[in-house]
């Protein structure tokens, strides 16, 4: 781009000079031989500059477009292995509160006055687990949105300053009559834009390794969360057993003792 940019600016300067030299004829209406090459060289430049316009809001563009496709990339990567392990961490839980409820099923009806109670409060921490693995899950999903909305407004910056270049282009062919005058209008505008260009394409870089370890820590913040709730809702389950086998050892020893 520098190398075009360098090319542009001496067709330029050649040009314009060619301009400023031009020897005016005693007669109006007789044309000047250099004519013949001033005019399509500062033809050729004109279009040269629309098409290094062209090339810097293209740069843009793939900039936006190769991070916009990046993150939604490791989003969906990100959102498909949170849901398997909402899946494994919810059939672990299930898992392990099928075999209490099979063991207090194995104490039998004349124990009920200690299993009933105990069997609704596994209801309840069934309850309590599934809600909690899904606000790990639902959890990620508000911090994803956070980053989608955060790379959608560098999408949306990136696309105003390509309209803006384009409109540099236009703007200068419009309102200048003057081959010349059309070409030093875009010239004084390519510096701006070209740092415009570069800056987006930093931004985009930088924006994209942010979001990257934003994801990693993401990814490892919902997996500690699921096997927090995992943890904790085996611990409630083995609260609850025990407190069965209290009440067993309080109001029916003889069938405590014949279980162990």
């Amino acid at each position: 781009m520098k190398f075009s940019l360098l090319v542009v600016c001496c067709l330029a300067v050649a040009s314009l000079s060619e301009a400023r030299t031009y020897p005016i004829g005693d007669l109006a209406n007789l044309r000047s031989p250099s004519d013949d090459f001033r005019i399509p060289l500062t033809e050729g430049l004109l279009e040269e500059l629309k098409k290094l316009l062209d090339f810097l809001s293209k740069a843009i563009m793939d900039a936006v477009h190769e991070l916009k496709q990046s993150v939604d990339k490791l989003i969906n990567e990100v959102t498909q292995k949170t849901e398997e392990l909402l899946q494994l961490a919810n059939g672990s839980i299930d898992e392990y509160l099928q075999e209490a409820k099979q063991n207090l099923t194995a104490l039998g009806s004349q124990v009920a006055d200690c299993v009933v109670p105990a069997t609704a409060e596994l209801e309840k921490v069934a309850v309590h687990s599934y809600e909690n693995t899904k606000k790990c899950y639902d959890d990620l999903v508000t911090r994803v949105r956070i980053m989608t909305d955060n790379v959608e407004e560098h999408v949306k910056y990136g696309i105003e300053k390509v309209e803006e270049i384009e409109h540099i282009g236009k703007e200068c062919v419009a309102e200048n009559p003057g081959l010349v005058d059309k070409v030093k209008c875009i010239l004084d505008h390519v510096g701006e834009s070209t740092t415009i260009v570069q800056e987006i394409i930093k931004d985009v870089g930088q924006l994209t390794s942010e979001t990257s370890r934003e994801i990693v820590s993401l990814s490892n913040d919902t997996r500690g969360c699921l096997l927090d709730v995992v943890r904790m809702s085996r611990n409630e389950v083995d609260k609850v057993m025990s407190d069965v086998m209290q009440c067993l050892k309080e109001t029916h020893p003889a069938s405590t003792e014949l279980n162990e």
